[in-house]
């Protein structure tokens, strides 16, 4: 994946007038956003679109490793990760996710724009830290390719946290109580502010994912 983003990266990409839908899964650290996105890609799939996961994962940049130890030696602090993490997306955002949007009738992800942002503002409880008003900034001058479809699944951190103790044993740092807690908070606020449609966390993946086909499906063959 680093080899193909320095490849790729000094490249014009230019967006063809005819391109994919951007679904997001968004919600708290055990909510069930990848089980949920997988579970879409396979259905639209199925249905027989072209579909892609799309990965907004810092991996793909070269520097990460620099960053890594940045930050397990401390000297880099939670704002700075947070903007080398929101650089680094915006900079997928105008390289390779140009290309999936290009050449797939869906892409499909979690933590996105608004999510991006939310980890911002969490993780430096600072709601105009520099991280998110960078993403924030882009937004507004729009920069960034819009979610046609946002789905936040609504779930109890208390009912989040035994999933994640159930799925890995000890949680992280970032999946305590308090932060969930935090999270889900924030999500309420984001949801008043952003056109984010709410599934309830509680049902099947199978019923969610129907769900969402069905939603979209239902506005796309309009």
């Amino acid at each position: 994946m680093k080899s193909v983003f320095n490849e790729e990266i000094n490249r014009e990409k230019i967006l063809k007038p005819i391109h994919a839908k951007i679904i997001t899964v968004e919600g708290i650290d055990g909510s069930g956003k990848t089980t949920l996105v997988e579970s879409c890609v396979s259905k639209f799939s199925n249905l027989g679109y072209k579909v892609k996961q799309f990965q907004t994962s810092s991996d793909f940049n070269c520097f990460w490793d620099v960053v890594n130890k940045g930050v397990a030696n401390k000297s880099i602090d939670r704002n700075m990760n947070q903007m080398f993490h929101n650089v680094a997306f915006l900079t997928y955002l105008k390289t390779l996710f140009i290309d999936e949007l290009n050449n797939n009738d869906f892409v499909i992800g979690d933590w996105y724009i608004y999510g991006k942002m939310l980890l911002s503002e969490l993780y430096t409880n600072d709601p105009n830290c520099t991280s998110k008003k960078l993403i924030a900034n882009e937004l507004t001058m729009s920069k960034i390719f819009l979610p046609d479809f946002s789905f936040y699944l609504d779930i109890s951190p208390e009912e989040a946290l035994k999933r994640i103790k159930k799925r890995k044993g000890i949680p992280e740092e970032k999946e305590s109580l308090e932060m969930l807690r935090a999270a889900s908070k924030l999500w309420k606020r984001y949801l008043s502010e952003y056109n984010i449609q709410i599934l309830n966390g509680n049902f099947s993946t199978q019923e969610l994912t129907d769900d969402i086909i069905s939603r979209v499906l239902k506005v796309v063959k309009k």
